[in-house]
């Protein structure tokens, strides 16, 4: 199963340049469909992971889908582009190239009411990675499973001396329907429970 990315918008986004879509909409990478200014997502699972991008190079040139080994087996905690060595890296000094990741398998709280069949991967990472570590949180604290809750995903326009862009937005919606908790408990059934960190795990 190849499940869509939730893409959010920047100025040189092809949707933007082209004029179908907005800086700080979202996007399913898959079937290119502007999704609105929000979304509202319920989890499946988390995992952590580390991506590297250099567009001098095409673009992707590593990744890891759990924070441990690269896609070609390489130790992370090896690399010398990775998050890991940040921390001996003091003001001035170039940032890690390599960033962590917090990905979750979620789908819309619509899929779940029946309106719509869409799962989505939802990736945080450089400056929206504090809001993955806030949604990992939350669903920790809350004690119970991790799809009993909606997220309501928004962006906000930030701008600095690098340019204008839009970072995401995320906050608990609250607590889900009887009846949309059966239909994401299916759901997770399906295509969450391998992908879930065992400590959210009822």
């Amino acid at each position: 199963l190849l499940i869509p990315r939730l893409r959010l918008l920047q100025g040189l986004s092809k949707a933007v340049v082209d004029g179908t879509g907005k800086i700080g909409q979202f996007q399913d990478s898959l079937s290119e469909e502007i999704l609105g200014d929000k979304i509202e997502v319920v989890l499946l699972g988390m995992r952590n992971g580390a991506v590297y991008f250099d567009n001098s190079k095409g673009g992707l040139v590593c990744k890891s889908s759990d924070g441990i080994t690269n896609m070609e087996g390489v130790v992370c905690s090896s690399c010398p582009y990775g998050q890991y060595h940040a921390i001996r890296w003091g003001k001035g000094e170039e940032p890690p190239k390599c960033s962590s990741t917090k990905e979750f398998i979620c789908v819309t709280r619509e899929t779940l009411k029946g309106k719509e069949q869409r799962p989505i991967v939802v990736s945080f990472l450089k400056t929206s990675y504090k809001q993955g570590r806030k949604i990992a949180s939350i669903a920790r604290l809350s004690g119970r499973d991790i799809f009993a809750a909606s997220y309501l995903i928004t962006s906000e326009t930030v701008k600095n001396t690098k340019g204008t862009f839009s970072v995401m937005e995320v906050k608990q919606n609250g607590w889900l329907t009887p009846e949309e908790f059966k239909a994401a408990e299916g759901w997770f059934n399906t295509i969450g429970e391998n992908h879930v960190d065992s400590r959210l795990k009822r």
